[in-house]
């Protein structure tokens, strides 16, 4: 298989004028065989815009505040040097940047900011397939404007399937005065907003005794995702879940519950052995885990972001997991990460299953355990989500022989899906799929549930005021062993 190969400057811009300051920390996140996004750390009060240039040659002016562009006219094995520039003479260049990178094939309104226009009473802005010549029958949607000051603007009488745009790459060009000579213009996808499919990049796979490495070698700069397993559990029985996390631009490091100790030596060695390859972006880090190993997905996280890795994304799946071992409540409220913990059974929702309309107690967590771990998380940074996960502790396990089966579990796939993209790839479509909260449902249930379970919160099973004060419960008190 070809390798594509980027070198990308990060030269710091060049003052243009003394009382600006000029971006920093230019980086490149989401690289692709034909695309990149640039992302950059805004310094400057005073900036009117920034130029974006390839090379020599000036190939974009972002707005106002703006701190990310992207790129989608790169070509295999070619060498590119951006450079950004502070500047506040945009008023000779009107600047259009759109509010999302990647819109849905769900969406019917476009949104995008503008600096600095022209005033005119029909300035206007119109979409357009990417390479399309702009005339009116190449229009798939348009908007004037009427102001000269910074605005906003949504289009949302679109032509096209009945109000939304297919799956593929636009423009929206900014206009003058009813003409069709383009001032500037901003680049979007669009996508279909189905998450949970299998992805598009073929994986190549490393099969260890004690760990597992799954990544695309299509995808440069791929966000991590550390995989921890339920105990006793071997890494391979969940192949099938690295498989598609990778299939959609990750790079996925799996490891057996007796390889990741309290120490995290093991997985913090191959975090570093990953931070050594072109495909691993070690900066932007998640922690899944199941059972056991969502126990552990806490410390593990708190240990990877000490050891200086993480540093611009985090998050934590944690699959009908257990306490967060090792951590305190006070450690708990100090992580600072982004976390969804999925409740299998159907707890306290619709989902709940019955046999001849009774309760019926299956084998997964003990919900009063995730509510726990729940209410110690940051306010407004989690999700407790609740699937059936077929009435089973192990409803994630799958292999590569059953992968096709596997596939049909979308009430696990998606969510886990939508999450990543969010936390981790800045995927604002997602947000809604990612975030969704069943909390309040959880909560009621476990209030007025008479039913015991065979692991888990026995001994606190009526007494939901002392459960969730997790300083005695938590790890280094071994209540368990009461």
């Amino acid at each position: 298989m070809k390798k594509l190969y980027y070198v990308l400057s990060t030269l710091l811009p060049t003052i243009l004028l003394a009382e600006l300051n000029p971006p920093t920390d230019l980086s490149f996140e989401d690289i692709r065989s034909n695309s990149v996004v640039l992302k950059w750390k805004d310094n400057s009060k005073s900036e009117t815009g920034y130029k974006i240039y390839k090379g020599d040659e000036l190939l974009f002016v972002a707005g106002k505040n703006v701190t990310s562009f992207k790129d989608i006219n790169l070509a295999p094995n070619h060498t590119y040097k951006y450079t950004i520039k502070a500047t506040d003479d945009v008023p000779f260049w009107s600047a259009i940047n759109s509010k999302k990178d990647t819109f849905t094939t769900d969406d019917t309104t476009l949104a995008f900011d503008l600096f600095n226009l022209n005033g005119a009473q029909k300035d206007w802005v119109g979409v357009f397939k990417v390479g399309a010549t702009l005339n009116r029958n190449n229009l798939l949607g348009w908007s004037y404007i009427n102001t000269k000051e910074h605005t906003n603007i949504e289009i949302n009488n679109i032509y096209t399937n009945g109000g939304h745009l297919s799956i593929g790459e636009y423009q929206a060009v900014l206009f003058y005065n009813d003409s069709y000579k383009a001032e500037n213009r901003t680049y979007f996808d669009v996508k279909d907003r189905v998450y949970g499919k299998k992805g598009d990049f073929v994986v190549k796979r490393y099969n260890g005794d004690n760990y597992n490495v799954y990544h695309s070698e299509d995808v440069l700069d791929a966000p991590v995702v550390i995989f921890l397993s339920g105990y006793t559990q071997k890494i391979r029985d969940y192949v099938a879940l690295m498989e598609f996390i990778a299939s959609q631009g990750y790079y996925v490091i799996g490891l057996s519950d007796s390889y990741y100790a309290k120490d995290n030596v093991n997985l913090l060695n191959l975090l570093k052995d990953a931070k050594k390859r072109e495909y691993a972006d070690t900066s932007r880090v998640s922690v899944v885990g199941h059972s056991l190993g969502g126990a552990y997905s806490f410390h593990a996280m708190r240990a990877i972001k000490k050891s200086g890795y993480a540093q611009k994304r985090d998050s934590i799946i944690e699959l009908d997991g257990w306490f967060a071992l090792e951590m305190t409540a006070d450690d708990m409220k100090k992580l600072d990460t982004t976390a969804l913990i999925i409740q299998y059974g159907g707890v306290g929702s619709k989902e709940y299953i019955t046999k001849n309309g009774v309760r019926e107690i299956g084998n997964f967590q003990d919900p009063k355990i995730n509510l726990a771990v729940y209410y110690m998380l940051q306010q407004n940074k989690k999700a407790l989500r609740v699937i059936n996960g077929g009435n089973s502790h192990g409803y994630q396990r799958g292999g590569l022989a059953d992968y096709d089966e596997f596939l049909k579990k979308r009430d696990l796939l998606d969510p886990v899906h939508a999450f990543l993209e969010y936390t981790l790839k800045d995927d604002l479509n997602a947000k809604d799929i990612a975030l969704r909260d069943d909390y309040k449902g959880v909560e009621d249930y476990v209030k007025t549930d008479d039913l015991t379970y065979d692991s888990g919160c026995l001994y606190y099973k009526n007494n939901i005021n002392n459960y969730c004060d997790l300083n005695h419960i938590l790890a280094n008190e071994k209540w368990w062993d009461r």
